[in-house]
């Protein structure tokens, strides 16, 4: 299994070409949301793990916190994000307060393996496009299961691949995102997480889709990502290659939401 790195690391402009997707959509594009599926993944989320207003909710490796944000937002949740990287949980602390969304969002220095809370201690855990990262999968699960309540629900989001791709494809995929050699089947993410303590509830197979709208990513934003593409050609041919592997496997590409119980 490939070992997970550092995503917000700092990219300069002679790293561009041979960085990771995710490096790249993060650091270089300055996408706010990673995961397929972006909000409307999120308002899914919410539906299949019945997130309601005053629950306490674990939003696992939330980064900038964009998702833990609009969960507490959305639902009027209490939100603790947990990251390893403290410059995005400086800026999720940060945009919590712009946002006014302080009182009900923390968000505090944690390893996916090693959560640093009781047992039992939240009623919803919620973990997107995690899992192709860290690096023992499994010790992972079992800490979202241990620290959800009885009764309670994890909703997990990852990239899944339709059908398993041929080996060719992965020696191709090498230079594009080094952690699709992480990525399972449908069938082999539900083999791996409904185990340890964990139910299956509801689990959903998606084609492939784009993290954020123009429309999500606000007038600006967009404009940004537009003119840093238009006037720096590395950025732009990076962009290209990706585009271009991505839709020329298709029929690989999706992601899934798997939702499970924790025993009562």
């Amino acid at each position: 299994m490939r070992e997970p790195r550092t995503v917000a690391a700092a990219i300069g402009p002679k790293d561009v070409a041979a960085c990771d997707t995710f490096d790249f959509m993060a650091n270089v594009i300055g996408l706010p949301i990673l995961h397929p599926g972006g909000l409307r993944a999120n308002d899914e989320m919410i539906r299949l793990c019945k997130v309601a207003r005053g629950a306490d909710v674990l939003d696992v490796a939330c980064g900038r916190g964009t998702n833990a944000l609009y969960f507490a937002e959305k639902c009027g949740c209490a939100v603790t994000g947990v990251d390893l990287d403290d410059r995005l949980l400086r800026e999720a602390q940060a945009a919590a307060k712009k946002r006014g969304l302080e009182g009900m969002t923390r968000f505090e220095s944690a390893d996916a393996e090693r959560l640093p809370y009781v047992t039992n201690r939240f009623d919803t855990v919620l973990s997107q496009a995690v899992l192709i990262m860290v690096a023992d999968r499994d010790k992972a699960l079992r800490e979202a299961a241990r620290v959800v309540r009885p009764g309670g629900l994890v909703g997990i989001l990852e990239l899944t691949w339709k059908r398993q791709p041929h080996p060719e494809f992965f020696r191709e995929a090498e230079p594009i995102c080094a952690y699709f050699s992480n990525v399972l089947t449908f069938d082999g993410w539900r083999r791996m997480i409904f185990q340890d303590g964990l139910t299956e509830v509801d689990s959903r197979l998606h084609d492939m889709a784009c993290p954020c709208t123009p429309r999500e990513l606000g007038l600006r934003r967009a404009l940004g990502i537009f003119f840093k593409q238009l006037f720096n050609p590395k950025i732009r041919e990076r962009m290209r290659e990706i585009d271009r592997f991505v839709a020329g496997h298709d029929d690989y590409f999706g992601y899934g939401i798997y939702v499970g119980r924790k025993a009562a």
